[in-house]
């Protein structure tokens, strides 16, 4: 057998070019990855305050709700008292032994 005609395997060694090519690949994948995640995190942000912006006027809507709530009942207590007054000014000694 013949070996002269035979190719034989080497090793090539990378050249600088090469492995400056394969860096600059790698950074691409890599800014690539970056901005997805850049743009995912920025979504979820907008989701967050928009979740943020709809707790804070619920707790206004609850802390109006509350106020009112109070007028009202200040309210119908001095109407109350306003009705009991009556009642007393108009009851003389008189009406009781009407009724």
């Amino acid at each position: 057998m013949n070996t002269s005609n035979t190719p034989t395997l080497t090793k090539v060694e990378p050249t600088l070019a090469d492995l400056i090519a394969i860096i600059n690949d790698n950074a691409s994948d890599h800014a690539q990855r970056f901005n997805r995640l850049e743009n995912q995190f920025s979504g979820f942000t907008k989701r967050q305050d928009a979740v943020e912006l709809l707790v804070y006027k619920n707790d206004k809507n609850i802390v109006i709700l509350h106020r009112n709530s109070v007028d009202q009942r200040t309210a119908f207590t001095k109407s109350d008292d306003r009705t009991i007054e009556w009642r007393r000014s108009t009851l003389t000694p008189n009406t009781l032994r009407k009724l």
